[in-house]
This record gives C-alpha cells, sequence and structure tokens, in this order.
C-alpha cells in the first residue's frame, strides 16, 4: 500500500514539473524572459512555502509539539538563497 500512494506522489510530482517545464520553454522560444522568471518563482514559492506552511499545519493537528531536522531548515534556507 505504501508503494501505491510514493507511486501516486510522484506521478503528481511529475506532471506538475512537466507543465511548468512547457510553460518555460514556450516563453523562451517566444521571447518571454519575464513569465519564465515568473514562473519559476511560484513554482518555488508554491513548493518552500505552501510545502511547509502546510506541514506546520497538519502537524499542528496531530502533534501538540513538533520537533524539525536541523539540516532541512539549513537546505530550505540554502535555496532560497540560490
Amino acid at each position: 500500500m505504501q508503494l501505491l500512494v510514493s507511486t501516486r506522489c510522484k506521478s503528481v510530482s511529475l506532471e506538475g514539473n512537466a507543465v511548468v517545464l512547457i510553460v518555460s520553454i514556450v516563453a523562451m522560444v517566444q521571447g518571454e524572459i519575464a513569465l519564465v522568471k515568473a514562473n519559476l518563482l511560484g513554482t518555488m514559492l508554491a513548493h518552500l512555502l505552501l510545502g511547509l506552511g502546510l506541514c506546520f499545519f497538519f502537524g499542528g493537528l496531530f502533534y501538540k509539539e513538533q520537533q524539525f531536522n536541523i539540516t532541512v531548515c539549513f537546505l530550505y534556507k540554502d535555496l532560497w538563497l540560490i
């Protein structure tokens, strides 16, 4: 059962990335560099901020106190610096 859930999550992730890739390629061919930049920024915001916020929210529903891995926090910090 866990393998099925993992496979479904990967397919949803690939579909989302495919849309971003197609939009970026079409925009670059048409010379819309501002659209490519906005597309990348929107993707980063959705993955980093929305994902983290949802983790906080749903984690707070199930656990009174949460623990976080410091390595993952530094990874998110480094992704924002890039």
